[in-house]
């Protein structure tokens, strides 16, 4: 028996979801690399606030051998979970760049607790130091 119904014997209409010869397919992300996610925005966020932290603790209160230590920068090493600390030593300081490696490696726990107080991450970095020496404008 046929229908009588002229609208179900024509062929439905195609939907836009279906794929047609002349549909351009979705371009391939590209898969990200170990250096893409060290350098993402998110990730210079967290160094950012790591070094407002530091300011307010290097140089450490109440110790005049570290008074002159800058914060200079920040940096993911290799990503997030373990960041590099430059900072930079002037040559009116009394020690030397050995010993304050051997100095703030004992004081890295306090240091890193201090800026975990201040920073917005569940897991804390890891901190890492690096001395380098600073010239002084006359």
């Amino acid at each position: 028996m046929k229908s009588r119904n002229p609208r179900r014997r024509t062929e439905a209409p195609s939907l836009c979801a279906d794929l047609h010869s002349d549909d351009n397919h979705p371009p391939r992300r590209r898969k990200e690399t170990r250096d893409d996610r060290s350098l993402d925005r998110k990730t210079m966020q967290l160094c950012a606030q790591v070094r407002r932290a530091l300011h307010g603790v290097i140089p450490l209160p109440g110790s005049a051998e570290f008074d002159g230590l800058v914060v200079e920068h920040v940096q993911p090493d290799p990503d997030a979970t373990r960041l590099r600390v430059v900072i930079s030593v002037p040559p009116s300081c009394p020690l030397s760049i050995p010993v304050l490696k051997r100095r703030f490696g004992g004081l890295a726990g306090y240091i890193r607790s201090e800026a975990a107080a201040q920073i917005n991450r569940k897991r804390v970095p890891l901190l890492s130091f690096e001395f380098v020496p600073r010239e002084e404008d006359a």
